[in-house]
């Protein structure tokens, strides 16, 4: 897997954190 792919993993992930953290 490339680096840019693994990014994309690593945002996806913090950025679905940070909304159930915010209750949507």
């Amino acid at each position: 897997m490339s680096k840019t792919e693994e990014l994309k993993e690593l945002v996806s992930k913090l950025y679905s954190t940070h909304h159930l953290e915010k209750g949507e």
